[in-house]
Parts: C-alpha cells; sequence; structure tokens
C-alpha cells in the first residue's frame, strides 16, 4: 500500500511538473512575440514616419484645403491609417514565423 501511495504522489508530482513546463514554455514564447512585436514596430515606424510627414507638409503646401481644420483632420485620420498598418504587420510576420496559418487554403 505504501508502495501504491508513493506511486500515486510522484505520478502527481510528475503530472505537475509537466505543466508548469508548458507554462513556462508558453510564457517564453509570449515574451518573444512581444519583442518581436516591438522590434517590428519600431522599424516600421522609422520607416513610414517620413512618409507620413512628407505627404502631411506635401498637402499642405500643393493640394487646396477649406481650412487649417480639414488639413488637419485629413492628416489625422493618414496617421490613424498608418498606425493601423504598423499594429497589423507584425502581426503577419508573427503568422509565417510560426507556421500558425498553414491549414488556411490560400
Amino acid at each position: 500500500k505504501d508502495k501504491a501511495d508513493s506511486n500515486k504522489s510522484k505520478d502527481k508530482a510528475d503530472s505537475n511538473k509537466s505543466k508548469d513546463t508548458s507554462k513556462v514554455a508558453r510564457v517564453d514564447e509570449q515574451e518573444v512575440s512581444r519583442q518581436i512585436d516591438v522590434i517590428a514596430s519600431k522599424y516600421l515606424l522609422w520607416c513610414l514616419g517620413p512618409p507620413i510627414i512628407g505627404y502631411a507638409v506635401y498637402s499642405l503646401v500643393y493640394e487646396k484645403h477649406k481650412g487649417w481644420y480639414s488639413w488637419a483632420l485629413l492628416s489625422g485620420v493618414n496617421v490613424v491609417y498608418a498606425v493601423g498598418f504598423m499594429m497589423m504587420t507584425p502581426q503577419l510576420f508573427l503568422n509565417y514565423k510560426y507556421k500558425s496559418v498553414e491549414h488556411l487554403p490560400w
């Protein structure tokens, strides 16, 4: 009976250890994903920031607007679109890296 009890407790310990290991692996994977996301966002900001500002200046100088408010609103909308693109792009890279979209038909 003592052997059976010790085997049960050993099995529970092994089971808990494997659960802990999977949690650690999951946390590590999330941390790696977060780091890649930060790096990709930084590079996209450096790449897309100047063209966004350049287009805002171009629009101010060469395009006709009803007023400053109209120009500011248009420039703000363009910034929102660009930020949306910048937030989505790292996720596409992560999906490709982890092969998480392999099952899709395209």
